[in-house]
């Protein structure tokens, strides 16, 4: 049978694997011939060996992999929630920044001033992403109608929005929230 990766499979494929491991190994077969008999590695059927015989079967069942949602970040929750209140309600001009709208240097430059924590501009980007927010420039279709309209003098005949119609969004200066 040919070897197959262990990391590759699925939790439930693995955690069965490893029970057959266990029925095989009971029955007085040794290591070499499980290895050939189920395809596994023989560091995945000694890791299950050992951790069996140090824990029993509860070792054996499938755990979440990787590293778990939110470690790694620089900021706390609390940091990240008045950084975003911040974002929402002032433009950086209020904040005394040299700035007139919001981007990611400028995120980077508030979240320095006030937490004395320095991001690189992807961190603030992917910060910016994860809450939501990112920065939208108008489609050129759209600015070469507006400018049209603009040169015929249409512009003020163009009706604004009914109210059930307009987007329930903060408001903010530099970006919007994402849908």
């Amino acid at each position: 049978m040919e070897k197959e990766d262990a990391s590759k499979q699925s939790r439930e494929v693995l955690h069965e694997r490893c029970k057959q491991v266990i029925r095989v190994h009971r029955k007085g077969v040794a290591v070499m011939e499980i290895v050939a008999q189920t395809g596994l590695s023989w560091t995945a059927v000694n890791t299950a060996l050992r951790l069996y015989k140090a824990e029993g079967s509860g070792a054996l069942k499938p755990c979440v992999r990787g590293k778990k949602p939110g470690s790694g970040r620089r900021l706390m929750v609390s940091q990240e929630l008045t950084i975003q209140q911040t974002i929402c309600d002032k433009r950086p001009e209020q904040l005394k920044m040299d700035f007139a709208l919001w981007s990611r240097p400028t995120v980077r430059q508030h979240i320095e001033l006030a937490h004395g924590i320095k991001l690189s501009i992807r961190a603030v980007g992917n910060y910016l992403a994860r809450w939501g927010l990112h920065h939208k420039n108008p489609s050129k279709k759209h600015m070469s109608s507006a400018l049209k309209l603009s040169r015929l003098g249409l512009m003020n005949s163009i009706r604004p929005l009914k109210p059930e119609q307009k987007p329930k969004v903060r408001k903010f200066t530099g970006a919007t929230r994402r849908r």
